[in-house]
């Protein structure tokens, strides 16, 4: 008896949705892109999967989609903006063109310029061996309804005990998290006008 209850409200939820005057324009997702642009060569694949649920959990349902990393790079190619050499992160221009070819209501674009880790012996007299750990990547964003760009910059350097450290795939991770909450919050939904 419980069971068809919740069945009958969830029947008359949807039942509502779709008589409601705006049906399913009023959940229309906008598609979000995120580009990586690996400078460095140690951004693996899996990392970009991490990067992408990330995204994935701040620009969700009903508002967003995250388009799948294979379509994204299937529609650029290797056929990316110029880059200034003194500062190479992607800019408004470049975005808002990214977002013409894929095509994306929003481009999240992320420039990995560093993710090092190495170890050091140090000259300590108890001869510890410490980790050094370098992370810089510039994070953008563009937002194709009202042109808003943000942009923020990670320089993350730790030297600390061996074993002590943090892995750079995981400070860029963490980093990553914040940047995009960040960006959620200065980019709040535009609501649609009814058809």
């Amino acid at each position: 008896m419980q069971l068809f209850k919740v069945a009958l409200s969830l029947f008359a939820v949807v039942l509502c949705l779709g008589m409601s005057p705006h049906g399913a324009d009023a959940f229309a997702e906008d598609p979000v892109a995120m580009v990586v642009i690996d400078r460095s060569g140690e951004v693996e694949p899996e990392l970009v999967a991490q990067w992408q649920t990330r995204v994935k959990r701040s620009f969700n349902f009903p508002d967003y989609k995250v388009l799948p990393q294979e379509e994204v790079n299937a529609a650029l190619g290797n056929n990316l903006p110029p880059l200034d050499k003194k500062r190479p992160f992607l800019k408004k221009e470049q975005l808002a063109s990214i977002a013409a070819r894929i095509p994306a209501e929003l481009v999240i674009a992320i420039w990995v310029d560093r993710m090092d880790e190495w170890t050091i012996d140090s000259f300590s007299p108890w001869g510890d061996t410490v980790q050094q750990v370098i992370v810089r990547m510039d994070v953008t964003a563009w937002r194709k309804a009202d042109g808003q760009y943000l942009y923020k910059n990670v320089y993350y350097n730790e030297t600390r005990a061996w074993g002590n450290s943090t892995p750079a795939d995981e400070v860029s991770i963490d980093k990553l998290t914040d940047i995009i909450m960040y960006f959620k919050t200065q980019l709040p939904r535009i609501e649609k006008p009814a058809a």
